[in-house]
């Protein structure tokens, strides 16, 4: 297996604004490709007797679609989301995944990479798959996470909306559209131990 040449910044940001996200942060990544970047979730990290640690990180597939130079452990047949893998020195922290459906309203936060820097952002769920919270270019692929930290989603895309005044679709900043955990548990199992 050769090593993947994909840059992965360990997010250790020490003052996420809720201690009761606290322990997602470090798991949240910003995944670089030759043709792009985004955000990305470390879901696994395994102890490998050649290279340290083999860390497995969820993100979403537009992120990664079209790189050679990622390490592409699968990508969903129909959701937009893959799995790579990357090689550490270190271990890397691991989020917990949530096992129970997101309820309507309630508080979420979004980690990820807009515009490449470092952002955490409070909503709430209008829909299981949809939340108020900001969204830019560069969180696709990062962390949507309720209290206690527990991934409840990847970051798919931003909403669009219709501009009244001109009829055009506008991306609308304020809604984040994500692949819902409990959708991947199946195709999860397939590649995690």
């Amino acid at each position: 297996m050769r090593s993947v040449p994909i840059a992965a910044v360990l997010a250790f940001a020490a003052c996420a604004p809720e201690a009761s996200i606290r322990n997602a942060v470090p798991a949240v990544i910003r995944v670089e490709t030759e043709i792009g970047a985004g955000s990305g979730v470390v879901i696994a990290c395994e102890p490998h007797f050649l290279w340290g640690y083999r860390v497995m990180v969820l993100t979403a597939g537009h992120v990664v679609d079209g790189s050679e130079g990622v390490d592409l452990v699968a990508r969903h047949p129909i959701l937009d989301v893959a799995i790579v893998e990357i090689h550490s020195n270190i271990e890397v922290p691991v989020v917990e995944l949530r096992q129970d459906e997101l309820l309507l309203g309630e508080d979420l936060w979004k980690i990820g990479y807009g515009h490449g820097e470092f952002w955490i952002s409070r909503g709430c769920a209008s829909a299981r798959d949809r939340a108020t919270t900001p969204v830019h270019p560069g969180d696709s692929g990062g962390a949507v996470v309720v209290k206690q930290g527990r991934l409840v989603g990847i970051v798919s895309m931003m909403g669009m909306q219709i501009s009244l005044r001109s009829q055009v679709e506008v991306p609308a900043n304020s809604l984040c559209m994500f692949v819902p955990i409990l959708d991947l548990q199946e195709w999860l199992s397939l590649y995690l131990r």
